[in-house]
Protein backbone atom coordinates (compact mmCIF):
# COMPACT_ATOMS: atom_id res chain seq x y z
CA UNK A 1 0.00 0.00 0.00
CA UNK A 2 1.14 3.15 -0.98
CA UNK A 3 1.76 5.63 2.04
CA UNK A 4 0.07 8.86 2.33
CA UNK A 5 2.16 10.81 -0.48
CA UNK A 6 1.34 8.24 -3.02
CA UNK A 7 -2.59 7.68 -1.83
CA UNK A 8 -4.38 10.31 -2.79
CA UNK A 9 -6.50 10.05 -6.32
CA UNK A 10 -6.51 13.70 -7.05
CA UNK A 11 -3.57 15.20 -9.05
CA UNK A 12 -3.51 18.80 -7.59
CA UNK A 13 0.01 18.51 -6.62
CA UNK A 14 3.46 19.72 -7.33
CA UNK A 15 6.13 17.76 -8.70
CA UNK A 16 9.65 17.32 -6.66
CA UNK A 17 12.80 16.28 -8.69
CA UNK A 18 14.46 13.74 -7.03
CA UNK A 19 17.44 15.05 -4.77
CA UNK A 20 19.80 12.91 -5.11
CA UNK A 21 22.16 11.04 -7.87
CA UNK A 22 22.83 7.59 -8.48
CA UNK A 23 25.51 6.07 -10.95
CA UNK A 24 27.45 3.00 -11.49
CA UNK A 25 30.77 2.98 -13.10
CA UNK A 26 32.89 0.73 -13.79
CA UNK A 27 36.43 0.42 -15.14
CA UNK A 28 39.12 -2.61 -16.25
CA UNK A 29 42.07 -2.68 -15.22
CA UNK A 30 44.38 -2.43 -17.83
CA UNK A 31 47.67 -4.52 -18.07
CA UNK A 32 50.31 -4.23 -20.99
CA UNK A 33 51.90 -7.90 -21.03
CA UNK A 34 51.78 -10.16 -23.90
CA UNK A 35 48.89 -12.66 -22.12
CA UNK A 36 46.17 -9.73 -21.82
CA UNK A 37 47.21 -9.21 -25.85
CA UNK A 38 46.82 -12.57 -27.08
CA UNK A 39 43.30 -12.97 -24.93
CA UNK A 40 42.32 -9.88 -27.08
CA UNK A 41 43.25 -10.93 -30.02
CA UNK A 42 41.83 -14.53 -29.40
CA UNK A 43 38.72 -12.26 -28.76
CA UNK A 44 38.51 -10.26 -31.80
CA UNK A 45 38.99 -13.48 -33.96
CA UNK A 46 36.12 -15.27 -32.45
CA UNK A 47 33.89 -12.43 -32.75
CA UNK A 48 34.70 -11.55 -36.31
CA UNK A 49 34.72 -15.13 -37.11
CA UNK A 50 31.39 -15.24 -35.68
CA UNK A 51 30.12 -12.13 -37.77
CA UNK A 52 31.17 -13.78 -41.23
CA UNK A 53 29.64 -17.29 -40.42
CA UNK A 54 26.52 -14.97 -39.92
CA UNK A 55 27.16 -13.11 -43.17
CA UNK A 56 27.33 -15.80 -45.47
CA UNK A 57 25.28 -16.30 -48.29
CA UNK A 58 23.93 -20.08 -49.18
CA UNK A 59 24.83 -20.76 -52.76
CA UNK A 60 24.02 -23.96 -55.01
CA UNK A 61 26.73 -26.02 -56.54
CA UNK A 62 27.07 -28.85 -58.75
CA UNK A 63 30.18 -31.00 -60.48
CA UNK A 64 31.06 -33.24 -62.85
CA UNK A 65 30.74 -36.89 -61.73
CA UNK A 66 34.62 -37.38 -63.45
CA UNK A 67 36.43 -34.30 -61.48
CA UNK A 68 37.26 -33.70 -57.63
CA UNK A 69 33.65 -31.76 -56.25
CA UNK A 70 36.26 -28.73 -55.71
CA UNK A 71 37.54 -26.10 -57.80
CA UNK A 72 40.06 -24.21 -55.33
CA UNK A 73 42.61 -25.92 -52.42
CA UNK A 74 42.41 -23.25 -50.07
CA UNK A 75 45.98 -23.68 -47.55
CA UNK A 76 45.50 -21.40 -44.67
CA UNK A 77 49.20 -21.19 -43.00
CA UNK A 78 49.66 -18.77 -40.16
CA UNK A 79 53.75 -18.01 -40.16
CA UNK A 80 54.17 -17.94 -36.12
CA UNK A 81 52.34 -19.03 -33.61
CA UNK A 82 50.76 -16.26 -32.03
CA UNK A 83 48.64 -16.53 -35.05
CA UNK A 84 47.03 -19.18 -35.22
CA UNK A 85 43.88 -18.03 -33.36
CA UNK A 86 42.88 -16.60 -36.22
CA UNK A 87 43.27 -19.66 -38.96
CA UNK A 88 39.34 -19.92 -38.69
CA UNK A 89 38.65 -16.45 -39.43
CA UNK A 90 40.72 -16.39 -42.72
CA UNK A 91 39.31 -19.97 -43.62
CA UNK A 92 35.90 -18.27 -43.66
CA UNK A 93 36.46 -15.47 -45.41
CA UNK A 94 38.12 -17.20 -48.04
CA UNK A 95 35.42 -19.50 -47.84
CA UNK A 96 32.88 -16.80 -48.59
CA UNK A 97 34.61 -15.42 -51.60
CA UNK A 98 34.89 -18.35 -53.47
CA UNK A 99 31.25 -19.41 -52.98
CA UNK A 100 30.28 -16.18 -53.84
CA UNK A 101 31.86 -16.54 -57.13
CA UNK A 102 30.37 -19.34 -57.67
CA UNK A 103 32.85 -22.24 -56.94
CA UNK A 104 34.26 -25.08 -54.64
CA UNK A 105 36.74 -25.07 -52.00
CA UNK A 106 38.66 -28.03 -50.07
CA UNK A 107 40.65 -27.75 -46.84
CA UNK A 108 44.14 -29.85 -47.12
CA UNK A 109 44.72 -32.53 -44.58
CA UNK A 110 48.00 -31.11 -43.50
CA UNK A 111 50.32 -27.55 -44.57
CA UNK A 112 52.97 -28.35 -47.16
CA UNK A 113 56.00 -28.95 -46.05
CA UNK A 114 57.95 -27.28 -48.79
CA UNK A 115 58.27 -23.74 -50.27
CA UNK A 116 54.35 -22.00 -50.85
CA UNK A 117 54.33 -22.49 -54.25
CA UNK A 118 55.38 -25.80 -54.79
CA UNK A 119 53.72 -26.71 -51.80
CA UNK A 120 50.38 -25.45 -52.54
CA UNK A 121 50.78 -26.41 -56.25
CA UNK A 122 51.41 -30.15 -55.40
CA UNK A 123 48.39 -30.29 -53.12
CA UNK A 124 45.98 -29.18 -55.22
CA UNK A 125 47.37 -31.53 -57.98
CA UNK A 126 47.19 -34.77 -55.26
CA UNK A 127 43.30 -33.29 -54.92
CA UNK A 128 42.43 -32.98 -58.77
CA UNK A 129 41.97 -29.41 -58.10
CA UNK A 130 42.27 -26.60 -60.58
CA UNK A 131 43.91 -23.60 -58.63
CA UNK A 132 45.28 -23.10 -54.84
CA UNK A 133 44.46 -20.49 -52.70
CA UNK A 134 47.89 -19.62 -50.83
CA UNK A 135 46.99 -17.24 -47.82
CA UNK A 136 50.10 -16.84 -45.17
CA UNK A 137 49.38 -14.41 -42.45
CA UNK A 138 51.80 -13.05 -39.39
CA UNK A 139 49.93 -11.50 -36.08
CA UNK A 140 52.77 -8.81 -34.52
CA UNK A 141 51.74 -6.23 -31.82
CA UNK A 142 47.58 -6.51 -32.12
CA UNK A 143 48.44 -6.27 -36.24
CA UNK A 144 47.49 -9.06 -38.75
CA UNK A 145 49.90 -9.00 -41.73
CA UNK A 146 48.27 -11.05 -44.85
CA UNK A 147 49.49 -12.28 -48.57
CA UNK A 148 47.26 -14.44 -50.94
CA UNK A 149 48.70 -16.43 -53.79
CA UNK A 150 46.70 -17.45 -56.54
CA UNK A 151 48.08 -20.69 -58.43
CA UNK A 152 47.32 -22.34 -61.30
CA UNK A 153 47.82 -26.11 -60.58
CA UNK A 154 48.33 -27.11 -64.00
CA UNK A 155 51.06 -25.10 -64.90
CA UNK A 156 52.77 -23.99 -61.66
CA UNK A 157 52.53 -20.06 -62.56
CA UNK A 158 51.55 -17.99 -59.81
CA UNK A 159 48.47 -16.10 -61.12
CA UNK A 160 47.77 -13.03 -58.81
CA UNK A 161 49.01 -12.08 -55.74
CA UNK A 162 47.47 -9.62 -53.16
CA UNK A 163 48.58 -8.17 -49.62
CA UNK A 164 47.45 -6.04 -46.95
CA UNK A 165 47.63 -5.49 -43.01
CA UNK A 166 45.63 -4.05 -40.40
CA UNK A 167 44.38 -3.74 -36.94
CA UNK A 168 43.41 -6.78 -34.73
CA UNK A 169 39.99 -5.12 -34.43
CA UNK A 170 36.12 -5.76 -35.81
CA UNK A 171 37.27 -4.30 -39.08
CA UNK A 172 39.88 -6.93 -39.45
CA UNK A 173 37.12 -9.02 -41.55
CA UNK A 174 37.38 -6.15 -44.22
CA UNK A 175 41.31 -6.47 -44.72
CA UNK A 176 41.18 -9.89 -45.29
CA UNK A 177 38.13 -9.41 -47.86
CA UNK A 178 39.65 -6.25 -49.09
CA UNK A 179 42.46 -8.58 -50.11
CA UNK A 180 40.97 -11.91 -51.30
CA UNK A 181 38.71 -9.83 -53.67
CA UNK A 182 42.06 -8.43 -55.39
CA UNK A 183 43.23 -12.00 -55.78
CA UNK A 184 40.23 -13.11 -57.36
CA UNK A 185 39.75 -10.28 -59.45
CA UNK A 186 43.16 -10.77 -61.08
CA UNK A 187 42.14 -14.39 -61.77
CA UNK A 188 39.21 -13.66 -62.95
CA UNK A 189 39.80 -15.15 -66.15
CA UNK A 190 40.28 -18.90 -64.64
CA UNK A 191 37.48 -18.02 -62.31
CA UNK A 192 34.87 -17.52 -64.60
CA UNK A 193 36.56 -20.76 -66.79
CA UNK A 194 36.14 -23.06 -63.57
CA UNK A 195 32.71 -21.06 -62.79
CA UNK A 196 31.60 -22.22 -66.46
CA UNK A 197 32.52 -25.56 -66.67
CA UNK A 198 31.01 -26.31 -63.29
CA UNK A 199 27.43 -25.14 -64.85
CA UNK A 200 27.59 -26.46 -67.23
CA UNK A 201 27.94 -30.18 -65.48
CA UNK A 202 25.59 -29.43 -63.08
CA UNK A 203 23.12 -28.64 -66.04
CA UNK A 204 23.91 -31.96 -67.82
CA UNK A 205 23.57 -33.61 -64.76
CA UNK A 206 20.10 -32.42 -64.12
CA UNK A 207 18.98 -33.10 -67.78
CA UNK A 208 19.82 -36.45 -67.07
CA UNK A 209 18.85 -38.44 -63.72
CA UNK A 210 20.30 -35.69 -61.37
CA UNK A 211 22.66 -38.30 -59.73
CA UNK A 212 25.32 -35.54 -59.50
CA UNK A 213 23.87 -33.80 -56.65
CA UNK A 214 25.52 -36.24 -54.45
CA UNK A 215 28.83 -34.87 -55.08
CA UNK A 216 27.81 -31.67 -54.15
CA UNK A 217 29.07 -30.92 -50.80
CA UNK A 218 26.24 -29.11 -48.71
CA UNK A 219 26.94 -25.43 -47.50
CA UNK A 220 29.88 -24.37 -45.08
CA UNK A 221 31.33 -28.13 -45.99
CA UNK A 222 35.06 -28.41 -46.45
CA UNK A 223 35.96 -31.48 -48.44
CA UNK A 224 38.57 -33.81 -48.04
CA UNK A 225 40.98 -34.02 -50.67
CA UNK A 226 40.49 -37.47 -52.65
CA UNK A 227 37.37 -38.50 -51.05
CA UNK A 228 34.89 -36.05 -51.84
CA UNK A 229 32.98 -36.12 -48.37
CA UNK A 230 32.43 -32.58 -46.83
CA UNK A 231 32.79 -32.30 -43.39
CA UNK A 232 31.06 -29.39 -41.67
CA UNK A 233 33.24 -26.55 -40.93
CA UNK A 234 32.91 -25.08 -37.39
CA UNK A 235 30.79 -22.25 -37.86
CA UNK A 236 29.99 -21.15 -34.67
CA UNK A 237 31.35 -18.36 -32.04
CA UNK A 238 32.34 -19.13 -28.75
CA UNK A 239 29.43 -18.54 -25.98
CA UNK A 240 30.50 -15.05 -24.59
CA UNK A 241 29.91 -13.50 -21.42
CA UNK A 242 28.74 -9.29 -21.45
CA UNK A 243 28.73 -7.09 -18.41
CA UNK A 244 26.62 -3.77 -18.49
CA UNK A 245 25.83 -0.86 -16.80
CA UNK A 246 23.47 1.45 -18.25
CA UNK A 247 21.98 5.00 -16.57
CA UNK A 248 18.59 5.78 -17.37
CA UNK A 249 15.76 8.30 -16.32
CA UNK A 250 12.21 6.75 -15.42
CA UNK A 251 9.71 8.85 -17.25
CA UNK A 252 6.30 8.24 -15.23
CA UNK A 253 3.25 7.38 -16.90
CA UNK A 254 -0.54 6.57 -15.53
CA UNK A 255 -1.29 7.25 -12.17
CA UNK A 256 2.01 7.68 -10.38
CA UNK A 257 3.16 10.42 -13.28
CA UNK A 258 0.48 12.80 -10.60
CA UNK A 259 3.14 12.54 -7.84
CA UNK A 260 6.04 12.27 -9.79
CA UNK A 261 7.35 13.08 -13.36
CA UNK A 262 11.38 11.80 -13.33
CA UNK A 263 13.21 9.15 -11.54
CA UNK A 264 16.88 7.71 -12.01
CA UNK A 265 17.62 4.27 -12.90
CA UNK A 266 21.30 2.59 -12.95
CA UNK A 267 21.22 -0.58 -13.65
CA UNK A 268 23.56 -3.38 -14.61
CA UNK A 269 23.87 -6.63 -16.42
CA UNK A 270 25.21 -9.94 -16.15
CA UNK A 271 24.56 -12.22 -19.22
CA UNK A 272 25.18 -15.38 -21.53
CA UNK A 273 24.71 -14.66 -25.41
CA UNK A 274 25.21 -17.68 -27.38
CA UNK A 275 25.59 -17.63 -31.32
CA UNK A 276 23.02 -19.55 -33.45
CA UNK A 277 22.55 -19.43 -37.21
CA UNK A 278 19.72 -16.66 -36.89
CA UNK A 279 21.30 -14.81 -34.61
CA UNK A 280 22.55 -14.22 -30.59
CA UNK A 281 20.44 -15.22 -27.96
CA UNK A 282 21.23 -14.25 -24.19
CA UNK A 283 20.14 -15.11 -21.10
CA UNK A 284 21.32 -13.52 -17.77
CA UNK A 285 20.39 -11.19 -14.96
CA UNK A 286 19.61 -7.70 -14.48
CA UNK A 287 19.67 -5.55 -11.09
CA UNK A 288 19.14 -1.89 -10.56
CA UNK A 289 17.84 0.87 -7.97
CA UNK A 290 15.37 2.99 -9.41
CA UNK A 291 15.21 6.24 -7.31
CA UNK A 292 11.96 8.83 -7.30
CA UNK A 293 10.57 11.23 -4.87
CA UNK A 294 6.44 12.11 -5.06
CA UNK A 295 4.97 14.70 -3.06
CA UNK A 296 0.77 14.36 -2.06
CA UNK A 297 -1.52 16.20 -0.54
CA UNK A 298 -0.67 15.06 2.88
CA UNK A 299 2.70 13.44 2.96
CA UNK A 300 6.11 13.50 0.72
CA UNK A 301 8.30 10.20 0.11
CA UNK A 302 11.52 9.11 -0.98
CA UNK A 303 11.14 5.70 -2.69
CA UNK A 304 13.58 2.88 -3.94
CA UNK A 305 12.65 0.22 -6.44
CA UNK A 306 15.74 -2.87 -6.37
CA UNK A 307 14.70 -5.11 -9.26
CA UNK A 308 16.20 -8.04 -10.04
CA UNK A 309 15.17 -10.28 -12.90
CA UNK A 310 15.99 -13.05 -15.61
CA UNK A 311 17.18 -11.14 -18.81
CA UNK A 312 16.53 -12.66 -22.52
CA UNK A 313 18.02 -11.18 -25.48
CA UNK A 314 17.93 -11.44 -29.01
CA UNK A 315 20.52 -9.86 -30.95
CA UNK A 316 21.63 -9.36 -34.31
CA UNK A 317 24.87 -8.30 -35.32
CA UNK A 318 26.34 -6.15 -38.52
CA UNK A 319 30.04 -5.15 -38.77
CA UNK A 320 30.59 -3.08 -35.49
CA UNK A 321 26.39 -2.61 -34.67
CA UNK A 322 24.34 -5.13 -32.82
CA UNK A 323 20.33 -4.22 -32.60
CA UNK A 324 18.80 -6.14 -29.72
CA UNK A 325 15.57 -6.89 -27.48
CA UNK A 326 14.75 -7.89 -25.04
CA UNK A 327 12.33 -8.77 -21.78
CA UNK A 328 13.24 -9.31 -18.64
CA UNK A 329 10.94 -9.83 -15.02
CA UNK A 330 11.39 -11.10 -11.59
CA UNK A 331 10.92 -9.25 -8.02
CA UNK A 332 11.48 -6.55 -7.24
CA UNK A 333 12.43 -4.59 -3.52
CA UNK A 334 10.20 -1.35 -2.86
CA UNK A 335 11.07 0.52 0.07
CA UNK A 336 9.49 3.75 0.60
CA UNK A 337 10.82 6.92 3.46
CA UNK A 338 8.29 9.18 3.82
CA UNK A 339 8.38 12.91 4.88
CA UNK A 340 6.60 11.59 8.44
CA UNK A 341 9.34 8.92 9.20
CA UNK A 342 7.38 6.16 8.25
CA UNK A 343 9.00 2.82 6.37
CA UNK A 344 7.20 0.83 4.09
CA UNK A 345 8.75 -2.29 2.86
CA UNK A 346 6.57 -4.68 0.16
CA UNK A 347 7.83 -7.25 -2.45
CA UNK A 348 6.16 -6.72 -5.71
CA UNK A 349 6.99 -8.24 -9.42
CA UNK A 350 8.37 -6.12 -12.69
CA UNK A 351 7.99 -6.60 -15.88
CA UNK A 352 10.91 -4.83 -18.86
CA UNK A 353 11.03 -4.87 -22.26
CA UNK A 354 12.82 -2.65 -24.73
CA UNK A 355 14.74 -2.34 -27.96
CA UNK A 356 18.31 -1.26 -28.45
CA UNK A 357 21.28 -0.57 -30.91
CA UNK A 358 25.10 -1.07 -29.19
CA UNK A 359 28.01 0.59 -31.02
CA UNK A 360 31.09 -1.83 -31.29
CA UNK A 361 34.43 -0.03 -29.97
CA UNK A 362 36.62 -2.51 -29.77
CA UNK A 363 36.36 -6.33 -29.63
CA UNK A 364 36.35 -6.07 -26.12
CA UNK A 365 33.89 -2.32 -25.21
CA UNK A 366 31.40 -1.02 -26.34
CA UNK A 367 28.59 1.61 -26.07
CA UNK A 368 24.91 1.80 -26.50
CA UNK A 369 21.51 3.21 -26.19
CA UNK A 370 18.40 1.35 -25.64
CA UNK A 371 14.44 2.56 -25.13
CA UNK A 372 12.65 0.18 -22.29
CA UNK A 373 9.29 0.37 -20.66
CA UNK A 374 8.78 -0.51 -17.31
CA UNK A 375 5.81 -1.58 -14.99
CA UNK A 376 6.16 -2.46 -11.37
CA UNK A 377 3.02 -4.27 -10.01
CA UNK A 378 2.35 -2.06 -7.00
CA UNK A 379 -1.49 -1.84 -5.72
CA UNK A 380 -3.43 0.20 -5.96
CA UNK A 381 -1.67 1.82 -8.57
CA UNK A 382 0.88 0.21 -10.92
CA UNK A 383 4.63 2.09 -11.26
CA UNK A 384 4.81 2.75 -15.34
CA UNK A 385 7.50 4.68 -17.34
CA UNK A 386 9.59 5.13 -19.98
CA UNK A 387 13.38 4.58 -19.35
CA UNK A 388 15.67 5.41 -22.12
CA UNK A 389 19.24 4.42 -20.89
CA UNK A 390 23.26 4.77 -22.36
CA UNK A 391 25.20 1.99 -21.61
CA UNK A 392 28.84 0.68 -21.94
CA UNK A 393 28.96 -2.85 -22.32
CA UNK A 394 32.27 -5.66 -22.17
CA UNK A 395 31.85 -8.47 -24.16
CA UNK A 396 34.43 -11.00 -22.32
Amino acid sequence: MYPAALQSKHPSVKVVPAGRHHSICSYPNEKGTRDVENRLQKLAATLVFALLACASVPLECAAEGSVSPADVLVLVRPLQGGGEAFRQVVTEAARNAIESRGLVMSLPSSLPPSGAADGAVNLARQSFTAAALDCAYTVERRELVISIDWYDAATGASVAHGAGKGAVDLQLDRVITEVLNTVLAAADDQVQRLRSAREKSAAALASSNGAGAALVPPQGAAVTPGTGVGSPLRSSAPTRMILSASFAPFIATGAASYYFTVGYLPSILASLVFTTPSGRIGLGLSAGVDFFSAVGPDDTSDNFLFPLGVDVRYELAVPRFAFFLHLAGGPAALLILTGSHQTFVNLVPFVRTGIGAEMFLSSLVGIGVNADYEIYFVTPYFLMGFAPAVSVTFRL
